[in-house]
């Protein structure tokens, strides 16, 4: 609480009432706002490739599974993953692709699920990487959230979380390809230029040359 008169205007030197309750009122905008006014044109190009681990119970169950109930298990997944984030359903999807986790030092295998965060439709939907750094905090602490009690999602592995795939411009190797690709289309388009232009004057002197010797002999 501040008594009134504590403060004063920096313009006009006047008093302003104290803090009681009632009398200021203050509003701020959450992180996500603030970021979404930086970044309203890269947030429609910003979809984020990820995977999940199955515990080893869940590569268990999923082995059992035939095509039909796997595409099952997949489309059950992301809708759980969607609800326990709160975006629509459209945004959270899948490729149906499953490798196993071959970092894994064990005799038992465990299967890495292919999930994609997919764009922003409109400025209103929440960033790709907030839901990304949601969902990995979601599976990392799913046995106090709703993804525990998930048809699918319960067999997720908690201390794997979601993990992004990098994409290429992240890459820097891949920068460094791209860079020194360029680099080597301009000298061979040069090279090129410099060659088409020297056959150019070598086939104006040959012409000149018939041209002098048709006039010398006749």
């Amino acid at each position: 609480m501040i008594e009134n008169n504590f403060v004063s205007t920096l313009s006009y030197n006047e008093p302003l009432p104290g803090l009681y309750s009632n009398i200021w009122s203050f509003t701020t905008l959450p992180e996500e706002e603030k970021e979404k006014g930086s970044s309203k044109i890269k947030m429609f190009f910003d979809g984020i490739y990820g995977k999940v681990r199955l515990t080893k119970d869940g590569t268990s169950y999923f082995d059992t599974l035939n095509s039909n109930q796997i595409n099952k298990f997949f489309n059950n997944l992301t809708q759980e993953l969607a609800d326990a984030v709160a975006v629509t359903s459209k945004r959270i999807i899948t490729n149906y692709r499953f490798v196993i986790d071959t970092n894994i030092e064990s005799s038992s295998k465990q299967y890495l699920l292919s999930i994609k965060i997919d764009k922003p439709q409109s400025a209103s939907d929440r960033e790709t990487k907030l839901i990304t750094k949601d969902l990995d905090i979601m599976i990392r602490n799913m046995d106090i959230t709703v993804l525990a009690s998930g048809s699918s999602s319960k067999y997720l592995e908690p201390i794997y979380g979601y993990v992004t795939i990098p994409r290429w411009y992240e890459n820097s190797d891949n920068i460094c390809q791209l860079i020194l690709t360029v680099i080597f289309i301009l000298i061979l388009t040069i090279l090129c230029i410099i060659s088409i232009h020297y056959d150019a004057k070598i086939e104006v002197k040959v012409m000149q040359i018939v041209v002098l010797g048709k006039l010398f002999f006749t």
